[in-house]
């Protein structure tokens, strides 16, 4: 191991190059509220709360949440275990096993709602996830969203048009990883987001 290669681990952990991409991209801040879903054994937890993130992470499997779990409570023993949980993910794969639905799929909606919550701010309300299914996919819905640059980007006629005040990046990775989007203005300052992916 070079000295350089000690000194990226001593720095950034074993952080997914997503991360690090996003990292660099100034997407993601310290205080942010974060959501590692699939976050596998947690090799993202670490760097991430030495960093200060308000961070939760879930995986489809529950032995990797445990592995998660210990990492932090090894590192940082006052976190609150419920910060870890299969809760999303399990969801998720409940509606594969019942509708034949690819596991890319399944990911590409992990991601799509992991980026929504990630602009989110730390102090913002509970957010309230509803997962539907038919035979030709699933049907997400994500409501309480408060950040306003992110509601601008979605209603954008032309996204790729500049705006001022909006999140075009966060538009054109919705825009790749699901079939269809709708905001859903639900009063006062919240909103949600309607996200649907078809199983072919």
């Amino acid at each position: 191991m070079t000295a350089v290669h000690e000194t990226l681990l001593e720095q950034f952990d074993h952080i997914d190059i997503y991360l690090f991409d996003q990292l660099l991209r100034g997407r993601i801040t310290k205080g942010m509220k974060v959501l590692d879903a699939g976050c596998g054994t947690g090799r993202n937890l670490v760097y991430m709360l030495r960093q200060g993130f308000d961070l939760w992470a879930t995986d489809r499997d529950p032995a990797a949440v445990a592995a998660a779990r210990a990492l932090a409570a090894h590192h940082f023993p006052r976190l609150a275990p419920e910060r870890f949980g299969v809760e999303l993910v399990e969801r998720l794969a409940e509606q594969q096993a019942r509708h034949d639905v690819p596991l890319d799929t399944l990911d590409d909606l992990q991601l799509a709602i992991e980026t929504l919550v990630t602009e989110e701010p730390s102090d913002g309300k509970e957010l309230v996830l509803e997962l539907s299914a038919g035979d030709d996919g699933l049907r997400v819905r994500l409501s309480g969203l408060l950040n306003q640059s992110v509601r601008t980007a979605l209603v954008a006629v032309d996204p790729f048009q500049p705006c001022e005040g909006c999140l075009l990046d966060v538009r054109f990775l919705l825009d790749s990883l699901v079939d269809s989007l709708e905001l859903e203005e639900t009063g006062g300052d919240s909103y949600g987001v309607i996200m649907e992916k078809r199983a072919s």
